[in-house]
């Protein structure tokens, strides 16, 4: 997620948080923002990137990743802020301009192949996606939120020739609107996850408080991303 309301000049007031704002040459980082809009020139040292003095979870979600694991790291980061999960599908939405699965299973084997190409041996740990705010308030995209997320995961295993590739799927809190709450969207994806051992679903509930429905602020960001990293290094 690219965390459009998360902004630099917040993450400078946050105590603790000075380091995030430095770039990290010790990760190696490469990343499409908002379908193309930003793109980086190969691998860059992990760092700020977002084109409106915004960041991601992957800034903390590195940190505690390499306090924690030795040798190499490298993130890929693909992402369109804005997007549901039926543009992520491999048969994608109305919106053909939307479509994001090819060009994200492009991005990924062109990811690993510049890397192979320059010496490294190359382990995909895992595909790390959040189920954010945009599916959870209108009743289709909710209701069809975790086969969705399924076709994805089972398509791209495939495509990447990974049969046993890991997802790291999280979820914030879903919109808590009565005619939505009977479409109870946590336990589907929970379901999906329990019969697939390599999905693994993460259930972030614990986010700072929002000044806007659903979307997640600075400090919730550096927390979202914290809390991916505990539940990728407790479920690799």
């Amino acid at each position: 997620m690219e965390g459009e309301r998360a902004f630099v000049q917040e993450l400078k007031a946050l105590k603790g948080q000075e380091a995030l704002l430095k770039d990290n040459p010790n990760i190696a980082f490469k990343y499409n923002l908002g379908g193309s809009y930003r793109v980086s020139n190969g691998w860059e040292p992990l760092g700020l990137t977002g084109y409106y003095d915004t960041f991601g979870p992957e800034l903390s979600f590195a940190r505690a990743i390499a306090a924690k694991e030795s040798g190499n790291i490298a993130i890929a980061k693909f992402t369109h802020s804005g997007s549901q999960i039926i543009d992520w599908t491999p048969e994608g939405s109305m919106a053909k301009s939307r479509h994001l699965y090819p060009k994200f299973v492009q991005f990924v084997k062109e990811s690993v192949q510049e890397l192979i190409s320059k010496g490294h041996a190359v382990e995909v740990a895992g595909v790390f996606y959040h189920v954010g705010e945009n599916d959870m308030s209108f009743h289709p995209y909710r209701r069809d939120a975790a086969k969705r997320v399924q076709a994805i995961v089972n398509q791209s295993r495939k495509d990447l020739a990974m049969p046993k590739l890991k997802w790291y799927v999280s979820q914030q809190p879903p919109t808590d609107v009565e005619r939505l709450n009977k479409l109870d969207v946590v336990a589907d994806i929970a379901k999906v996850a329990a019969a697939d051992a390599n999905i693994v679903h993460l259930k972030t509930f614990n986010l700072p408080p929002q000044e806007k429905m659903l979307v997640i602020t600075t400090e919730g960001i550096v927390r979202l991303g914290e809390a991916i990293a505990k539940g990728y290094l407790e479920k690799q």
